[in-house]
């Protein structure tokens, strides 16, 4: 699936799979209060450099590999929504981060949240739930400016 302009609307009760995966190149949000789904084995491409957005509760459960290369802007969790990471949230390109700009939102990682080469990236103000999760920033850095909290063993590799 392609996506590069307008919105993705997911209603209440309604789940959204990605079972060929999605590149986002443009657009801005997808609009909750559902739920989008990427299976294991299949990517999430966010490239281009502008912010990209789940509001309106939406919940994103990443089971495959979601890669953000958005020339420094952000994905943005805004109004409760909330980004459960169970496979790998690599970060591609220096200054992109995770962040809200309107009410709450969560990242959960249950998977590895990585930083791909000498670049710095961050998760800004949102709620970063680490349970057994890895985090890993080889050469690069990886900043959490978030509240949240970590259960069970926590690996860290590189300068995390």
């Amino acid at each position: 699936m392609n996506f590069s302009n307008g919105a993705i609307n997911v209603t209440s009760g309604d789940t959204l799979t990605l079972n060929g995966g999605m590149n986002w190149t443009g657009g801005v949000n997808i609009n909750g209060p559902g739920t989008v789904n990427l299976p294991s084995g299949q990517t999430l491409a966010m490239s281009g450099g502008a912010n990209r957005g789940f509001v309106n509760t939406a919940t994103f459960n990443n089971a495959g590999t979601t890669t953000s290369n958005i020339g420094g802007s952000q994905l943005v969790l805004n109004n409760s929504s909330i980004f459960n990471n169970s496979g790998t949230f690599r970060f591609l390109h220096n200054g992109d981060n995770i962040s809200v700009s309107v009410g709450t939102g969560t990242f959960n990682n249950t998977g590895t949240l990585e930083v791909s080469g000498a670049i710095t990236n961050a998760v800004n103000s949102v709620a970063f739930n680490n349970t057994g999760g890895t985090l890993a920033s080889g050469t690069g850095t990886l900043n959490l400016n978030s509240d949240g909290s970590h259960w069970g063993a926590i690996t860290i590799t590189g300068t995390a």
